[in-house]
């Protein structure tokens, strides 16, 4: 349900996302690499880039976050700063579908050049 105008969006089943899904293989993620996340302390999904590759734990435990730096997240003096993330709020980015191109335009027959004297 979208909390500003109250309508209820449904989805088809293959446009639903989990989060934290193992086979995912977000501990694979490298440098650079295009992801969605929720921004830190908010509910939000916005576009990132992986600065930091995540990396494994103590005793080769699994990694728990990422480092990233968000799209349209400057601050004042124009810098993006890094932020870590949890894994499980990230997603690989999909690549979207190029929109069909629509059909050109149909070309207005040719006006008859007008042959009288001014």
């Amino acid at each position: 349900q979208d909390e500003d105008d109250q309508k209820i969006l449904e989805l088809p089943a293959s446009r639903i996302r989990r989060l934290g899904v193992a086979d995912d293989n977000l501990d694979e993620l490298q440098k650079g690499e295009r992801v969605v996340a929720i921004f830190p302390e908010t509910t939000s999904f916005y576009r990132a880039m992986v600065s930091k590759a995540p990396k494994r734990g103590p005793g080769g435990s699994p990694p728990r976050e990422v480092v990233l730096k968000f799209e349209d997240d400057e601050d004042d003096s124009g810098r993006t700063p890094h932020r870590r993330v949890s894994l499980r709020y990230v997603l690989r980015e999909r690549p979207q579908a190029k929109a069909p191109r629509p059909p050109p335009r149909p070309r207005p027959p040719p006006q008859p050049k007008n042959t009288e004297p001014q």
